[in-house]
């Protein structure tokens, strides 16, 4: 299945506005969603995925982004059929916010349940009737964290709590379930370490290696981000779940931001993907010979890079997509380290004119294009160095001009600005905007024949 097209009308920033997701011709797709506050990028996310699983939070924050003074909808077209959710003021928002509250849903195959004659339309639904396998969905922010929680060292996590697998976890809103996510994820890790020692402890290899499997794919995917081997563990006394990294065991509590964001977010998708096998034991289309990390999943992310430091804003794309071969990724950034950090990407920069966003240009990521080239055509940022200096050399570039086209009223405060320029160069050690100023002169002097060095 494939996700071909989103309209949207009266939603947040967008007017009228029509998306086009580009294909790649394979598998996996990967569409990133780049512009300024406001542009829109995560009403985009909330509205592709109310059609996959629905979160009550983002319904009611789509609720709120209704345009005044007519009819709002959202419309995904997939492959050739189109899915439409209508929402009109005169429904009322309780009404339509209590009609598209879902009682189950984990985004593969499970029917909606009649919504008193309101009826909307859901991709799950389409997939089990029209896919030949199944697939299941998923949304994260980066404002995710998981902490230390008490934990037993085997406690079954049970599904049927899970009812609302995909509304619990398929959330743009950044108030974070953060004592919930962190429980569930710390037990489940504890249970997998658990299972494989007694496994093992038994002679039960095979079965001690399917109990390692999603924890220790987990395990490879935090260490190629941060670059150095990681490992979960169990201490006895007492007993915790630790991480144990470059010869220190350290606790949830004591990692960076970004690496517990991570972890939180990439450990819960392992931890659904691990256990949907065990929900869908009667399921002809689920394909259950599949390593979990390849099977077919749509993922929808909102500035996943948000506490990353740059080396691992490069880093969290590409290994995302190495282990989730088969993904389609739309995910939002404020991040040039993100944008070309992997090839073949569709990237939709999003603008804003009078307080309305639209679709701009759309481009394919490109990992040998430079970071100041992305700034300058993606994010729209000419500047080079920081604001101080930045607004000192767009005013030495002015008086600059001004003296080539004849007018030398401001050439006393061009050298001065020069001189100061050049000062600032060498007190903060730029070789680079040193040889801008040495070049800008060398050009204004052959030009205009005069001395303006400094």
């Amino acid at each position: 299945m494939r996700v071909c097209k989103l309209n949207l009308k009266n939603i947040g920033p967008f007017e009228n506005t029509e998306i086009e997701f580009q294909p790649s011709g394979g598998m996996q797709e990967i569409h990133i969603f780049t512009g300024p506050n406001g542009s829109g990028k995560t009403t985009l996310l909330q509205s592709l995925s109310i059609f996959f699983g629905r979160s009550r939070s983002d319904i009611e924050a789509l609720l709120k982004k209704m345009r005044g003074g007519g009819s709002s909808n959202i419309e995904v077209i997939v492959k050739n059929q189109t899915l439409k959710i209508d929402m009109p003021f005169d429904l009322g928002r309780q009404k339509l916010v209590y009609a598209l509250e879902p009682q189950r849903a984990f985004g593969f195959g499970i029917p909606d349940p009649a919504y008193k004659g309101y009826e909307i339309p859901y991709l799950p639904q389409i997939a089990a009737r029209n896919e030949k396998e199944e697939w299941v969905s998923f949304a994260y922010t980066g404002y995710r964290t998981v902490r230390s929680m008490p934990i037993n060292a085997i406690q079954e996590i049970q599904y049927e709590s899970w009812s609302a697998a995909l509304s619990e976890a398929m959330t743009f809103d950044k108030q974070s379930l953060e004592n919930r996510q962190s429980f569930t994820l710390n037990q489940w890790i504890a249970n997998s370490i658990s299972k494989r020692a007694l496994s093992k402890e038994k002679g039960k290899d095979k079965e001690a290696r399917k109990f390692a499997t999603a924890v220790n794919i987990l395990e490879k995917i935090i260490a190629k981000i941060v670059g150095y081997e990681i490992e979960f563990d169990l201490k006895t006394t007492p007993l915790s779940l630790v991480i144990k990294a470059q010869n220190s065991e350290l606790e949830f509590d004591v990692l960076p931001d970004g690496l517990r964001a991570t972890i939180s977010w990439i450990g819960d998708l392992l931890m659904r993907l691990d256990s949907f096998d065990a929900l869908r034991l009667d399921s002809p289309t689920w394909d259950q010979t599949l390593p979990i990390n390849e099977r077919r999943i749509f993922l929808f992310l909102d500035e996943i890079d948000v506490h990353l430091h740059p080396a691992w804003q490069r880093k969290i794309l590409p290994v995302v997509k190495e282990f989730f071969p088969n993904a389609t990724i739309f995910l939002t950034t404020h991040s040039p380290f993100v944008v070309n950090s992997v090839d073949g990407a569709a990237v939709y920069e999003l603008k804003v004119n009078e307080g309305k966003a639209y679709l701009g240009e759309v481009t394919e990521s490109k990992s040998s294009r430079s970071y100041q080239n992305v700034l300058r055509e993606v994010f729209d940022i000419d500047e080079d160095f920081g604001q101080p200096i930045q607004l000192d050399l767009d005013l030495f570039y002015q008086y600059r001009n001004e003296i080539l086209a004849g007018n030398e009223s401001n050439e006393s405060k061009f050298i001065k600005l020069a001189k100061k320029l050049a000062k600032e160069s060498i007190e903060q050690e730029s070789v680079e905007l040193q040889s801008i100023i040495g070049f800008e002169l060398r050009q204004v002097n052959k030009i205009k024949g005069k001395n303006y060095s400094v």
